[in-house]
């Protein structure tokens, strides 16, 4: 049981950073845009980032992408 809890707890622990890693993404983006304007030069990095650029979340934004991406057809 001991290990149940503890297996629960680490995969708790770690949605939560993704979360936290994906929320600090969206909000610097937004933050991006908001301060220095619309234009693409303004938040491509941060476009970049989230589309291709690897990191903690990779697969999973890949996966939510592609998922994106059949709803619009």
């Amino acid at each position: 049981m001991k290990d149940q809890i503890d297996c629960l707890v680490a995969e708790n622990n770690q949605l939560r950073r993704d979360l936290d890693i994906a929320l600090t993404m969206l909000a610097e983006w937004c933050v991006a845009v908001t301060v220095k304007g619309g234009e693409w030069d303004c938040w491509d990095e941060h476009y970049k980032d989230a589309m291709y650029r690897p990191g903690p979340l990779r697969e999973q934004l890949d996966a939510a992408i592609a998922k994106a991406r059949e709803i619009r057809k």
